[in-house]
Order: C-alpha cells, then sequence, then structure tokens
C-alpha cells in the first residue's frame, strides 16, 4: 500500500472550503483547515493530482521536518543537522520562503535568511560545497513556517505557484490571478451552470483570465496540463513514471472534452490592447477556436441569439475611486448593474468588486456577498439573480453626502 504522509496545501484567503472539497474529492484524508491553508494526509500520487488538478491551490508542500527551536541558533543547528541533500541536488539552486507568528524572528525575512544558512550548512558537512540561492526562479523551493517555537520546514511539490497557469503570456496592469478567477467562477455556480448548457459572458475581459478559467472548468481540463513545467523535477523523491502516467492521463481527457460540445464563452473589453492580448493568450494556449473575444464597451453586448438557457455573466470593473479622465467609479457601477438588469434577464451575475458600498453602487439586490483577496487587495464578490424581482433601482445616497 502506498505510504500516506503529511500535506500541506496553501491558498489564497477565503478559499480555504474550496480547496477542501478539492482535495476531499481527490481523495485526502483528515483534512483540516487552517489560516490560508489545508492540512491533509495523502500519498505521492494524491500530491500529483493536487498539483495538475486543483483550481484554488497556491502551493503543495511536503514537510520534511518538524522541530522546535528556542531561537535563532538552535534553529542553525536543527537545520544543519537534517540531511537536505537527500532531497534535491548540490548543483540545483533553491530559495527559502518563511511564514512567522508571535516568534523569535522580527520579520520573515531574516528568518529565511537564517534558515538558508542552515541549508548551505547542511551541503558543506556532506560535500564540502554548497548551492546557489536563487530568489526568482530556484530549481527547488523550500518553505519554513514557525509559530511560537515550533516550526516546520517542507519542500514545495510543484517547481512553480500552481496559480500560474502559463496560458497568460500578456497580462494588463493589474491581471486578476488565475486561482483567484476560478474560485469568482465556482462560488458563482459556473460548474453547474456549464453542466446545463449555459453561456459564460465577461463584459471586462482584459487578459482573458475568466474566460481560460471559466473554459477549463466547463471542460474539465486539468490546470497543471497545460504547463510546460508543473512538476517537480528537482525533488529528489520525485516518481518520474508516475508523474509522467498522470500528465498522460489529464492530456488525453483535454483531447476527448475539448472534440466534444461545450457552452459558450465570450469575452469582450472596449480596449483594445486587451482584446489583443486575451486573442493571443487564447490562440497560444490552443484554446481561441473555443472562445470568443471581441472588441465593444459593456453597454453594447447583449444575451446570446437564440440562447434559451440562462447563463452567468462576470466583471472584475476597476476598484479605485477614479478613471481615467477623473470620472467617478461608482458610476461605472451603476452603469453595469443597469445594463445588467436590463439586458440579462433570467441569468446570473457575479461582479467583483473594490468593497461593499461599490458592490451596492450595482443597484441590484445581491443573494450573496463574499470577501475575495486578489492579491493583497481585499475585495467583495456580489452574486446577483437577474429576474424580473431584481429590478435596478439606483441606491439611496447616504444621510450627511
Amino acid at each position: 500500500m502506498p505510504a500516506y504522509h503529511n500535506l500541506i496545501v496553501t491558498c489564497p484567503l477565503y478559499c480555504e472550503d474550496l480547496v477542501e472539497t478539492e482535495l476531499r474529492a481527490a481523495g485526502l484524508t483528515d483534512l483540516k483547515i487552517h489560516h490560508g491553508a489545508v492540512k491533509a494526509k495523502g500519498t505521492i500520487e494524491h500530491a500529483y493530482r493536487v498539483c495538475l488538478w486543483s483550481r484554488i491551490a497556491n502551493k503543495v508542500l511536503f514537510p520534511l521536518l518538524d522541530f522546535e527551536a528556542r531561537d535563532k541558533d538552535e534553529l542553525l543547528t536543527t537545520l544543519t543537522a537534517f540531511p537536505f541533500p537527500d532531497h534535491f541536488s548540490v548543483n540545483d539552486t533553491f530559495a527559502v520562503e518563511s511564514r512567522i507568528s508571535h516568534t523569535f524572528f522580527p520579520n520573515p525575512t531574516i528568518a529565511s535568511l537564517v534558515a538558508k544558512d542552515g541549508v548551505v550548512d547542511s551541503f558543506r558537512r556532506r560535500f564540502g560545497k554548497r548551492p546557489n540561492v536563487d530568489t526568482k526562479r530556484p530549481d527547488v523551493r523550500l518553505n519554513l513556517f514557525l509559530e511560537g517555537n515550533k516550526g516546520t520546514v517542507s519542500i514545495e511539490i510543484a517547481a512553480q505557484g500552481l496559480f500560474k497557469r502559463a496560458y497568460r503570456r500578456r497580462g494588463g496592469e493589474a491581471p486578476l490571478k488565475e486561482n483567484v478567477a476560478a474560485a469568482v467562477l465556482l462560488r458563482a455556480g459556473w460548474k453547474e451552470i456549464a453542466a446545463r448548457g449555459g453561456p459564460l459572458i465577461d463584459l471586462m475581459c482584459g487578459s482573458g483570465t475568466f474566460l481560460f478559467e471559466g473554459l477549463l472548468i466547463a471542460a474539465g481540463i486539468a490546470p497543471g496540463s497545460l504547463k510546460e513545467s508543473a512538476g517537480p523535477e528537482k525533488w529528489l523523491g520525485h516518481d518520474r513514471l508516475l508523474w509522467r502516467k498522470l500528465l498522460e492521463e489529464a492530456a488525453d481527457q483535454k483531447r476527448k472534452v475539448l472534440s466534444g460540445r461545450l457552452p459558450l464563452v465570450h469575452g469582450y473589453d472596449f480596449d483594445r490592447t486587451a482584446v489583443e492580448n486575451a486573442t493571443v493568450n487564447l490562440k497560444e494556449a490552443g484554446l481561441l477556436p473555443y472562445v470568443r473575444v471581441k472588441r465593444s464597451d459593456f453597454t453594447a453586448v447583449k444575451k446570446p441569439a437564440g440562447q434559451k438557457i440562462g447563463g452567468l455573466v462576470v466583471a472584475n470593473p476597476p476598484y479605485g475611486q477614479r478613471l481615467g479622465g477623473g470620472a467617478n467609479v461608482a458610476s461605472l457601477y451603476l452603469g453595469l448593474g443597469k445594463h445588467l438588469s436590463e439586458e440579462f434577464d433570467g441569468y446570473r451575475a457575479a461582479i467583483l468588486a473594490g468593497d461593499r458600498e461599490l458592490a451596492r453602487a450595482v443597484g441590484l439586490r445581491a443573494e450573496k456577498l463574499h470577501t475575495v483577496y486578489n492579491g493583497p487587495i481585499r475585495c467583495t464578490l456580489a452574486h446577483f439573480d437577474l429576474s424580473p424581482a431584481n429590478k435596478y433601482r439606483p441606491p439611496r445616497e447616504k444621510k450627511g453626502t
């Protein structure tokens, strides 16, 4: 029987429940939700499947060492004694990322530097030489978590962050993270809408992140299968035959579903460069035949003609106070709500707003509100049922304004 290991799957804040659902479906056990992570038990195959198939995870961490340390010297001694050369080569580059809480380090940067010294000394003890550090594109990424005097050192199973799907060759000024876009769509019920044959309409598609993630979800394509390199190639515990087998399974699934019938996925943006970027990204990923991208202001977008099944409309409008030229962002949200009410009766809408006030400015009654972090930005995801009972009404101004 394959050995079960402790695994840590990190994710954007407030998406832990979505990751838990993914891990449970993948067969992992003993799931426990933490702040920005889910801990679980699983085999190496489970870990690989999460790397390939998770739409929400940031990283899959394989713990190497649990320890206690009262100060930085004790941490350095503990890491120096650990056999890091059993896990990667002295010829590989590495980096250490740290998360600390209530501990003896003043900041994560210093913790990472001490941990780096411990790893280097571990190699020097065995080989008399050390691996180099590369903080931008290392061959191996180590993760130090330290809370109080207790800590864990883990190795990242995937070579890069899982949210980097590798389909976005061109991006806008503030692109939506891929796994955050997937979380928005899953929260909005897109998987179920797509299964019924409903379309996906992105009114402000930018470089096309919602379009990509919407197609991957609807078709059941593994996000990790789009990468040239998504696996743990430099980890000495890597099972290459198993990884290759799982990659081939995912590739077969992709070919099969793309030859079948898929729901409509349409994207619009008034910015010519954004439309060009989305088109190039889709073309290079081989997905352009399955998505329609067009330059248009959102106020000109209509429901697809002849489409009887209600779909999902998504938008990621600007978050700031002002638009270019000094126009108020709230006025854009007002126009968005009015257009949704008039043109998309029978659809659902999901608007990723900068905050609750901007969500309120849409002028429609929200069924649900979710907190979503797009990188460091705290956003409000508002869900709307675009029915005759939920017609657009301009929000009342607050007293004193």
